[in-house]
């Protein structure tokens, strides 16, 4: 196998010494490269398009935003493990799995779920040590008319807040180690404009608003809780997005969504985390 010596990247350990203590050493087998900081700590892999490697875990990737996410971040050159409740169903998964053999992983999960969510973790674990970039797309909501004050069913409500809420939560408490582990670990929690208490000049919809909200409350708490091991977290909203939950009158292709939040994410620094971020780099007020 070929040696190349790079100067590119080194570990956090080494990053402020820099390039004769960050020196990293690549190997290229199957056109991968396999790379490793001079000083022996964290592994990075190179794509074969020659940039960093990362590995993406998303949640509700099975279609819609999910899916658009997934091949955005496989044709980036990046390893995906892509989570939902029924991959062996999901036949657009699937096909990226044949088209991207070896780079994407499908991992079964039920979001809402604690005991699911291990599972995962146990089997990303068999794959991987790291996990980069954990993005918690899965969500739920029901009709406007199931949402008025006169008809909210609250079993349903508490349904929602789980997924949208509490589940991405659970997902980074369950990912806390292979995040640690990571160069440059995010957790980005796609919320909505309809979390935004200052945007809110209607009534109703009190499940979706309600979690959306509480979810951009949790970002930001974990923003403040992991910032002490240089984990970015943010909520992003994606849009107006043309998907079974968007409906019939949404404006934005799922593929300019994911595209926009792929650029957004790759170009986060610790001082954008805990802020509440548009799909197109622009934020809202909380």
């Amino acid at each position: 196998m070929e040696a190349v010596t790079s100067w590119a990247n080194f570990c956090d350990g080494c990053h402020d010494r820099g390039p004769s203590r960050g020196q990293l050493r690549y190997n290229r087998p199957h056109g991968v490269r396999a790379s490793v900081c001079s000083c022996g700590r964290f592994p990075v892999a190179l794509s074969p398009k020659g940039i960093l490697m990362h590995n993406v875990l998303i949640t509700g990737s099975n279609r819609g935003i999910g899916l658009a996410l997934a091949k955005a971040y496989l044709e980036r050159g990046d390893r995906v493990f892509a989570a939902c409740r029924t991959p062996e169903r999901a036949t657009d998964l699937q096909a990226l799995d044949a088209e991207h053999s070896g780079r994407l992983v499908l991992v079964p999960l039920e979001v809402g779920e604690l005991d699911s969510i291990r599972q995962a973790v146990e089997l990303i674990k068999t794959h991987t040590d790291t996990v980069d970039i954990l993005i918690n797309n899965a969500g739920m909501n029901t009709s406007q008319e199931d949402q008025t004050l006169e008809y909210i069913d609250f079993t349903t409500m508490i349904g929602i807040f789980r997924i949208n809420s509490f589940a991405p939560l659970m997902m980074a408490q369950q990912c806390l180690t292979l995040l640690r582990r990571s160069q440059q670990p995010k957790v980005i929690n796609l919320s909505s404009e309809m979390g935004s208490i200052a945007a809110t000049d209607y009534g109703g919809w009190y499940a979706y608003c309600g979690s959306k909200a509480a979810l951009n409350m949790i970002s930001k708490l974990l923003a403040n809780d992991l910032g002490r091991y240089n984990i970015i977290v943010a909520p992003v909203d994606p849009g107006w997005v043309q998907t079974d939950m968007g409906g019939d009158d949404a404006t934005l292709p799922p593929e300019e969504s994911a595209a926009g939040i792929v650029a957004l994410v790759e170009g986060m620094t610790s001082a954008d985390s805990g802020k509440f971020w548009m799909w197109d780099g622009g934020q809202h007020e909380w």
